[in-house]
């Protein structure tokens, strides 16, 4: 179903290290390069803050209503980061191809919530960290009947 995503070395350690600088909350940012039928190939890496606040979900997407959420269990990329990041991106002649975050304390595995939210053209990388330590990170996409399944994360 799915290509392998291609990260280096340098930008492995760039997504662990903003990952990392936010524990216990989570990091999120935008992966941006360009896709062939063999490969997804990060060019650049966005950091962003996550900008996730109560009400930012709308309410048949929010899992659970009852127990407030937090940054430490949720991320939202603002609009205007994800346009901003969108129109730079053009000029370069590349394009968004994924979206990562951190799951702090918990494994890399895509929540309800990451998979509502999920667009089927994007790959997710999810980076499991506990004790401020990354000690995983997988890669997910949206098959035809909405479920993830797990790209393969080629480091060169």
């Amino acid at each position: 179903m799915s290509v392998p995503l291609h990260l280096t070395k340098d930008q492995i350690s760039q997504l662990e290290q903003h990952a990392r600088s936010t524990y216990p909350q989570e990091c999120c940012g935008v992966l941006v390069g360009h896709c062939t039928p063999a490969s997804w190939q990060v060019n650049q890496i966005y950091a962003v803050a996550n900008a996730w606040s109560t009400g930012c979900l709308p309410p048949d997407i929010e899992t659970q209503p009852k127990n407030p959420h937090s940054p430490a269990d949720r991320y939202w990329i603002a609009p205007a980061d994800l346009f901003q990041i969108m129109k730079s991106s053009r000029a370069d002649g590349l394009q968004i191809i994924g979206i990562y975050h951190s799951h702090p304390d918990h494994p890399a595995l895509p929540s309800e919530c990451d998979r509502r939210l999920a667009w089927p053209e994007y790959c997710y990388v999810i980076l499991a960290i506990s004790q401020g330590q990354v000690h995983e990170q997988r890669c997910w996409q949206l098959d035809a009947t909405q479920q993830f399944q797990e790209v393969t994360i080629a480091i060169s």
